[in-house]
C-alpha cells in the first residue's frame, strides 16, 4: 500500500515537474514541425503531450491549426470526444484552442457540431457548438471586432 501511494506521489510530482518544463527554441521548432504533420486526433492528442508546455506564440498558432482542421474535416470525432472526456487538462486545452480560431472557423465548426453530430454524441456536440458559435451583436448595436495578439489597433 505504501508503494502504491510513493508511486502515486512520485508521478504527480513528475507531471507537475513536465508542466513548468521551459520550452527551448529548438523544441518549439520540432514542435511546429510535427504539428503541422497533425491529420487526425491520435496524432494530435499525441503531440499535445509531447509538446504542451511549448503551447505559446507561434507554437499555439499551429496547434489552432491543427485542431481546426481535424474538426473542419469532421473524421472520427468520437475519439475526440473520448479524449477530451478521458483528460480534463486536454479538454481544457481543445476548448482553449476551438476558442482561438478565427470566426469563419469557428463557424464551421458550429455548423458540423449542429448538423452532423455523430449518434450519441448529442451532449458532446452541444457543448462544441456552445464554445464555437459565433458571436451576434445586438441589434442596433455595432460592436469592433477585437484586435488580432499581433494586429495593431485599427484607426
Amino acid at each position: 500500500m505504501m508503494r502504491a501511494v510513493l508511486l502515486i506521489l512520485m508521478l504527480s510530482a513528475a507531471s507537475v515537474l513536465a508542466q513548468d518544463k521551459p520550452c527551448t527554441p529548438a523544441e518549439a521548432s520540432t514542435a511546429e514541425k510535427a504539428i503541422d504533420r497533425v491529420v487526425n486526433w491520435d496524432q494530435l492528442y499525441k503531440v499535445y503531450k509531447e509538446f504542451k508546455h511549448c503551447d505559446q506564440g507561434p507554437v499555439a498558432e499551429v496547434y489552432t491549426e491543427a485542431v481546426l482542421r481535424c474538426l473542419v474535416e469532421w473524421k472520427k470525432v468520437e475519439v475526440l470526444a473520448n479524449g477530451m472526456a478521458q483528460d480534463k487538462d486536454y479538454n481544457a486545452w481543445v476548448v482553449r484552442h476551438v476558442r482561438s480560431a478565427t470566426p469563419d472557423d469557428q463557424k464551421s465548426v458550429y455548423a458540423r457540431a449542429k448538423m452532423s453530430c455523430p449518434k450519441g454524441l448529442d451532449e458532446w456536440c452541444t457543448g462544441l457548438a456552445d464554445i464555437s458559435k459565433p458571436l451576434v451583436p445586438f441589434k442596433g448595436i455595432d460592436i469592433a471586432p477585437m484586435p488580432t495578439f499581433n494586429e495593431p489597433p485599427k484607426k
